[in-house]
């Protein structure tokens, strides 16, 4: 099968970022719905202003994604059937989803439309890339954590539309896979509501830095390339936060790259707190900054007896900062005057000059730029005088005797305008002129880049006409591209048949217990107690290089309890789905009833008590981790070479491991919530045991024989937002 040519996928946060996206070169672009999506924070877009853009984007010969990449509720998912059938209606080209439910929801009510696997989905290897197109996914965005050569081995291995992030910024943890803000704030990351504490200061001892910062990625001409010859369909630019000019000049290097033209790399002149090439390379201790997290700018020198030794170019109206030498920032303000050799007053000056800045702070060591004037200057002018139009092929044809035609041809869209039969000129006509006039499309959508005129040499070609004419088919031809987007959707939304039993008990019901163990010691204390049921834990990732490098089924799967799609795929009996698979709602649960081998599923952590009632389980028996410390985050890279205890600024404490998972210190402890639990529509109880000691376990056993313990319930009680 033959691969597609490579797409530059851009964000755009709102209808500034669009434009300057579409301008840019884009060949699609992702954007979201007020109120929906994992950046909910950004600008996004009311309905009829989407769909007013979507028509726009579709005359550019440019695609729109929306992103609907989050878990959502049973009565969110409902909710959004009329938003989706207007959209879908209109001609949204793909829908970008995180949870099985809502790809569920979508492919019953929508059969036709393309629906992308989001990078929240945990893409690691190509057996999940598999089976998400075995389910009806069209495209896969792989885990920013894979590298060229385990990218290389899945193209090899599927036929599906891989997609991968290129720029921006990067999430520390595995994306889909991070708790922290929900479980210390309430404000979940799959929920679209991060916090974003990877970018907090964190203390390590007595030394405190910003120990979960990653820099932004940024691939250059050597990765691109690479990623063009293995066959990748689309490269993605993160940004939707992102102002427009950031989105103008990443967007333009990347689709000049893909063009073969060379153009400089701006990007890190308008935003930057450090780039790397992340995860391209393997494992890479270099894409962290613990120094700053936030856009610091770019170093243009150093201060030394009050001066400035310029490393950069610098002119009036620059932004700068301040910063001492424990990267603090500790002023900022703009460029207004540069004194070169002592007293004389300049607009610029260049890399190397000694210069004067008035009030340079006291403790000041390096000044950042943060704002170019020049750049930002160049790409806002560019904004306003840069065209995006589609190219469309024209044809006239102009003989004595029969009717003038004129044609314009875009893809299979052909338009036909003819008019009176012409008389023969009294003069010859020059045909530089009537081809002038047929490529004047004015500030229109389209831009002939080739002309065809069948002329007999004396017949008469009317310019008025013949500017009739073209403006008749330029309204045709507009309608008929939106047109050829337009679909019927269903006159009613096909929901989830609920019964209404087992959706909450009045009585209590008998809860099996079970427990999960890390090694036979801990096996052996429960059994003790009567633990019938123990689980092993299994690895929350499987990555591609540990397929390739041989690792057995047995060291990567050790008991039924399924943390990915990997295990699922290669586990012959009956499952039961960690919580960690974010099942979220009874679309997700149907999901996999249907899916025949799951026999049980664990309900997210992040729902709340009042939400997982709600859930209808659709046959599938219903689970809930009561204990354990909740891992957090799991990181790809080694930040840290030994165990650690890390603190953030509110006093929230963490565990981590040699491998870079990070655990809350204060377990879920909801044994005094039994009672209560027992009234649930809930089949199974789990204890989660991790490194807590021999003493500790038992100290948990007897409080679960007594139904007593001191609790710490995080979401359970209002959920998250």
């Amino acid at each position: 099968m033959g691969r597609k040519l490579i797409e530059v996928l851009a964000p755009a946060g709102g209808a500034e970022s669009l434009e300057a996206a579409i301008k840019a070169g884009a060949n699609a672009l992702y954007l979201g719905l007020k109120g929906f999506g994992a950046r909910r924070r950004a600008i996004n877009f009311e309905m009829e202003e989407l769909l007013k853009k979507i028509d726009e984007a579709h005359l550019r010969g440019v695609k729109i994604y929306l992103t609907l990449n989050t878990l959502m509720k049973d009565i969110e998912i409902e909710s959004i059937y009329g938003n989706i059938k207007k959209l879908y209606e209109q001609g949204i080209d793909a829908i970008i989803v995180q949870d099985f439910g809502v790809f569920y929801f979508l492919k019953k009510n929508f059969k036709d439309i393309e629906i992308h696997a989001s990078t929240q989905m945990t893409v690691t290897n190509h057996v999940e890339a598999k089976f998400l197109q075995e389910c009806g996914f069209d495209r896969v965005v792989l885990a920013r954590e894979l590298s060229f050569e385990e990218i290389k081995r899945i193209r090899k291995e599927v036929e599906i539309d891989l997609e991968i992030f290129v720029s921006g910024a990067l999430c520390i943890s595995y994306s889909g896979n991070c708790y922290m803000s929900s479980f210390i704030g309430r404000r979940s990351g799959n929920r679209g509501m991060c916090a974003q504490p990877c970018r907090r200061l964190y203390k390590k001892g007595k030394e405190e830095k910003y120990y979960l910062s990653p820099k932004d990625q940024m691939y250059g001409i050597d990765e691109i390339k690479k990623l063009k010859e293995i066959g990748i369909n689309s490269i993605k630019i993160e940004g939707r936060m992102k102002n427009k000019n950031y989105v103008y000049e990443t967007t333009k290097y990347y689709s000049e790259i893909l063009k073969n033209e060379e153009k400089e790399n701006n990007t890190k002149k308008i935003f930057n707190r450090g780039y790397s090439s992340g995860y391209f390379y393997g494992k890479n201790k270099e894409m962290m900054n613990q120094e700053y997290s936030f856009d610091f700018g770019y170093n243009i020198g150093r201060v030394k007896n009050g001066n400035l030794l310029l490393e950069e170019n610098i002119m009036l109206g620059d932004g700068i900062s301040f910063v001492n030498k424990y990267y603090e920032k500790i002023g900022g303000t703009y460029i207004n005057k540069i004194l070169k050799n002592g007293k004389e007053s300049i607009k610029k000056a260049l890399t190397g000059d000694v210069v004067y800045i008035p009030k340079i702070p006291k403790n000041t060591k390096w000044i950042y730029k943060n704002y170019d004037k020049l750049i930002n200057d160049e790409i806002e002018n560019k904004l306003k005088l840069d065209k995006r139009r589609r190219k469309i092929k024209a044809r006239l044809i102009a003989k004595v005797g029969v009717k003038l035609k004129l044609e314009f041809f875009v893809n299979n869209i052909i338009i036909k305008i003819e008019k009176e039969i012409l008389e023969p000129a009294k003069k010859t006509m020059d045909l530089g002129k009537i081809q002038k006039s047929i490529m004047q499309l004015g500030n229109t959508s389209f831009l002939v880049n080739k002309v065809e005129i069948d002329y007999d040499g004396i017949a008469f070609v009317p310019l008025s006409l013949l500017k009739q004419m073209r403006r008749e088919a330029v309204n045709e031809l507009e309608e008929k591209i939106k047109l050829s987007y337009r679909r019927k959707g269903n006159k009613k939304a096909i929901y989830i048949n609920r019964e209404k039993k087992g959706i909450g008990n009045k009585e209590s019901k008998n809860i099996e217990i079970a427990v999960r163990v890390q090694n036979k010691k801990q096996e052996e204390i429960v059994r003790k107690y009567g633990i019938k049921k123990v689980y092993y834990e299994n690895e929350k990732i499987v990555k591609e290089n540990e397929l390739e490098l041989g690792e057995s089924k047995k060291d990567l799967i050790k008991s039924s309890l399924i943390k990915n799609i990997y295990q699922y795929m290669n586990t012959d009996d009956k499952v039961q789905l960690d919580w960690e698979m974010n099942t979220f709602n009874s679309y997700a649960f149907k999901f996999w009833e249907e899916q025949k081998r799951v026999d049980m599923i664990y309900l997210s952590l992040e729902l709340s008590k009042k939400e997982m009632n709600k859930i209808y389980g659709c046959g599938i028996k219903k689970g809930l981790v009561i204990y354990g410390k909740i891992k957090v985050m799991q990181i790809e890279n080694d930040i840290f070479d030994k165990k650690e205890k890390l603190e953030n600024e509110m006093g929230d404490k963490f565990e981590v491991t040699e491998d870079t998972k990070i655990y809350l210190e204060k377990p879920l402890n909801l044994i005094s919530r039994i009672k209560e639990i027992e009234k649930m529509d809930i089949d199974e109880i789990r204890l989660d045991f991790f490194d807590e000691s021999e003493t500790t376990i038992i100290k948990i056993m007897e409080d679960l024989k007594n139904q007593k313990s001191s609790t710490k319930i995080y979401n359970y009680e209002e959920g998250v937002y």
